[in-house]
């Protein structure tokens, strides 16, 4: 299991032991979809305990019924306190079914090819065809309403072809980190800064995807955290790999350097200010090349003119030529 998978688990365990009202699509979770054992015995008692405990007895009850080391109600309360917001909650639903769904066609894949190669054309291998058909028709059904490719808006500023070669080092990374941080933590500036800053400002290919990825969920109206910045990230690398326009990773793998921008200590609005102050650096950097690499034109007024003699074929209506 992915530890983005694990994370997710986590944190549908610590929404299902608030008193949230959650989504509905928690309670069509199947125990199968659980992935970890820990967390699908977790899950099951809470289901059958929530009926008649809440909030700290649930919590104690459930690791009662679990009985396994390290489960113990202070941890389970620790995830009830680090648990998702309540709008997000269908988003680490989802996360979950759709990690179920890889799990499962992975294992009849597995036993078809097994199969295959011990030669069986009946038997296991038909089942295992017939099991991974239901699976597919189901996850096309449930994953329909994701799937429309709706008409998006262009979201970010014109680049105007500036470059960013003046702007790197170690300060303009910070700036940048600053700008991402801020975003995360306060997505509902995406729309305001994606028309201040384009995405070719990022001077690194990860911290790009980043801001990409962030705009992108917030234009489409979906929740936005760690986790699922994460998860969307890791989906997008996929789905790059098996095009064969994978993309190699920065100094960190996406998820910690996700999880590090969620640790920084960061105002609101620090984004925005920060985005001026890199694009005016960036023009002012493109007009200093643009006027440097400029040909140097030396002009007429500083030259006596030359009037040419008249060429000898000339019957004399041509004015004469002048040389500048």
């Amino acid at each position: 299991m992915s530890y983005l998978t694990v994370r997710a688990e986590q944190a549908l365990i610590g929404a299902m032991l608030s008193d949230d009202e959650l989504p509905s699509i928690v309670d069509r979770l199947k125990p199968d979809d659980i992935g970890h054992n820990v967390a699908r015995a977790i899950v099951t008692a809470i289901r059958e305990l929530r009926a008649a405990f809440d909030g700290p007895q649930l919590v104690a009850e459930v690791a009662l019924r679990v009985n396994v080391v390290g489960v113990d109600a202070e941890w389970l309360e620790q995830l009830v306190e680090q648990r998702p917001r309540v709008d997000h909650v269908a988003a680490y639903a989802r996360m979950i079914k759709e990690a179920s769904f890889k799990r499962r066609v992975t294992a009849h894949a597995e036993g078809i090819a097994a199969a295959a190669a011990a030669g069986h054309t009946t038997g296991p291998a038909v089942d295992h065809l017939g099991q991974l058909a239901q699976v597919l028709a189901e996850h096309a059904i449930a994953y329909a309403p994701f799937t429309d490719d709706h008409q998006r808006p262009d979201r970010f500023a014109s680049s105007r072809h500036l470059t960013s070669a003046a702007a790197s080092g170690a300060e303009r990374a910070t700036k940048e980190d600053l700008i991402l941080a801020d975003l995360l933590r306060n997505p509902e500036l995406a729309r305001e800064l994606a028309t201040l800053l384009p995405s070719e400002s990022f001077t690194s290919e990860q911290r790009r995807n980043v801001y990409e990825t962030i705009v992108s969920l917030a234009y489409d109206h979906e929740p936005i955290d760690e986790i699922i910045v994460a998860w969307t990230l890791a989906k997008q690398r996929t789905a790059d790999r098996l095009y064969g326009l994978a993309i190699p990773e920065g100094a960190e793998p996406d998820t910690a350097y996700v999880a590090r921008l969620a640790r920084v200590d960061v105002d609101f609005g620090t984004a925005i200010a920060v985005a001026r102050e890199i694009y005016a650096a960036d023009v002012r950097a493109e007009l200093t090349a643009r006027m440097s690499s400029a040909p140097v034109v030396e002009h007429a007024i500083h030259r006596k003119a030359e009037i040419l003699p008249a060429p000898a074929h000339d019957n004399g209506v041509n004015p004469p030529q002048i040389r500048l």
